[in-house]
Order: C-alpha cells, then sequence, then structure tokens
C-alpha cells in the first residue's frame, strides 16, 4: 500500500520525503528503543505492536510535514513514538487506574488485568505527527536561545526546564515524578528558563536592529512588559537604571523606595534582574558584531 502511495506521488511530480520501507526501518527502531522500554516500565509491552502501528500510521500520514533539514527521519519517528507512548500510558491509566508494575490482589498482572477488562477501546488519541513535525521547526530558531540560556543559566535549573518543556510538556507533575525532585523546584526551574529565553530572544532582536549604540533603555526594553509572564523585572529594571550610579552598586533599600517591595523581595528580584539584564547587554553586543561581520562580508 505504502509503495503503491510511493509511486502515485512519483507520478504526480512529488518526491516522498521518505519510502515506505524506510519508514518502517525507523518504526521498528523505535520500538525497540523507545515504545517498549516506555511501556515495559508500567507493564504495557503488550501494546508496543499497536504503539508502533500508531506511529507508522500518524508519520506516513504527516510525511508531506517531513522536513529533513531540520533532522534524521530517525530522530523525527522516534519523536513520535514517545508521544504515541506517553499517550498510550495516559489513556490506560485514565481507565484502569493507577498502573502498577507488578500484580493487584488477585494475582493478575497489570497487562492480565487490561487483557480481562479490555471491552471497547475505541477512544481517539490526536495526532502528534504535524506536532512534532512544527516543533522541530520551532527548534530550528530557538536553537541559539537554548544555547545561550544554556551558557548563562543555572546548569541544573537549565536541564530540569528545558526537559519539563521538550520531554513531558510543561507537565510539572510527570517531570517531578520522573527528576525526582519537588513540583515547586520543577515550577521555578521552567519558569526561569522561560524568563531567560524570553529576555534572550528580545536581546537578539535588539542586536539585529540597532543602529546606534547600545543604551540602558535598550537593555531595559529586553525584559518582558506589563502583562507579560515576569513583568515584574521590567519594574525591577526600571528602578535600577534610575539610580545614578553603577548598576551593581544599586543598593536594596532605593529599590525599596522605588517599587513598594519588602526588603527581602527588593533584595531577590535585585539580584535577578541584574543577571537578566548583564545577560542582555552581552546577547546585544554579540548580535550585533555578528550582524556587522556579515555585513562587510
Amino acid at each position: 500500500m505504502q509503495e503503491a502511495e510511493d509511486q502515485r506521488m512519483r507520478v504526480a511530480g512529488d518526491e516522498p520525503p521518505f519510502t515506505g520501507e524506510k519508514l518502517m526501518v525507523a518504526v521498528n527502531q523505535a520500538r525497540v528503543r523507545v515504545i517498549i522500554p516506555k511501556l515495559r516500565g508500567v507493564g504495557l509491552a503488550r501494546w508496543a505492536d499497536d504503539v508502533a502501528g500508531e506511529v507508522a500510521l500518524s508519520a506516513w500520514k504527516s510525511r508531506e510535514r517531513f522536513d529533513p533539514n531540520l533532522g534524521a527521519l530517525q530522530s523525527w519517528v522516534n519523536r513520535i513514538a514517545q508521544y504515541r507512548s506517553a499517550d498510550r500510558i495516559e489513556a490506560e491509566s485514565r481507565r484502569n487506574g493507577d498502573l502498577l508494575a507488578e500484580r493487584d490482589g488477585d494475582g493478575l498482572s497489570v497487562e492480565e488485568q487490561l487483557a480481562r477488562a479490555e471491552g471497547d477501546r475505541s477512544d481517539h488519541v490526536a495526532d502528534v505527527a504535524e506536532t512534532v513535525a512544527e516543533r522541530l521547526e520551532i527548534e530550528e530558531w530557538l536553537r541559539p536561545i537554548m544555547f545561550t540560556a544554556a551558557r548563562v543559566m543555572d546548569p541544573t535549573a537549565f536541564v530540569h526546564g528545558l526537559h519539563t518543556h521538550m520531554l513531558f510538556d510543561c507537565d510539572v507533575k510527570a517531570a517531578a515524578r520522573v527528576l525526582g525532585i519537588s513540583e515547586a523546584r520543577v515550577r521555578e526551574h521552567k519558569r526561569s528558563l522561560e524568563l531567560y529565553a524570553q529576555v534572550i530572544h528580545r536581546a537578539l532582536e535588539k542586536g539585529r536592529t540597532l543602529t546606534d549604540g547600545v543604551r540602558l533603555c535598550d537593555v531595559v526594553d529586553c525584559l518582558p512588559e506589563p502583562g507579560v509572564a515576569g513583568s515584574w523585572t521590567r519594574q525591577m529594571g526600571e528602578a535600577v537604571v534610575s539610580w545614578p550610579g553603577r548598576i551593581n552598586d544599586v543598593p536594596v533599600e532605593h529599590v525599596m523606595k522605588k517599587t513598594g517591595w519588602t526588603y527581602d523581595t527588593s533584595r531577590q528580584y535585585l539580584s535577578t534582574t541584574r543577571a537578566l539584564l548583564s545577560v542582555a547587554l552581552g546577547v546585544i553586543e554579540a548580535e550585533r558584531a555578528n550582524t556587522k561581520e556579515k555585513g562587510q562580508r
């Protein structure tokens, strides 16, 4: 069937991005390396073939969205397999309660319980192939932002924040369970990454468009504006630049007077905002230098 579809696309003048044979090779590898390990951990290995079939169907239906310039076919299929496996685990957990790895009071394994209670399992699982393709496209412009964030953030906070977004779809509970840390810590690291990413993204854009020298107001403008998550940094930034001396010498009392915040809040926010302003300035200057160098070639 897939070979016939390949031939139909060629006749129509559209070369398929990959053949059905190559897809099945990739799916088989994903089955061994991704699907089985994930399902086996919760006693659902019996669903491996079904999930592999869903992965193949999803990838084939969305093959026109696959761009080999953004990554290898195997990586794309593996990502779909991760989503499909997670979907299957979630669906079975929802239908059967918490899935335990071994046996229940009747001596039945989870797989045997599921087989006994199988009945009508016609729940629709949303297609994820297009989502994966879109994420690969997004990651193309995210790459320099994440590269910079990895260099300037606390390494642990960066890794936890990135994993929470990319591997757990911002599911704080799932991330906390797998990473072995509290939900509060996961949430803190997630927000920290989001804040740094915002500032770095704004600084990159600023560095590409500035024609004159960098001013303090340009750097502060890289902080989130009012109404956006992390907007407290903008208020803090404006308080910081109102100090007549060096930014590193701004006293907590000056910030308290300008913002009305308590001493502890002002001290904590001041430290974070100084770090963000420093990152923004560095990114702006580096991007301006890169833009200038490209213009001279």
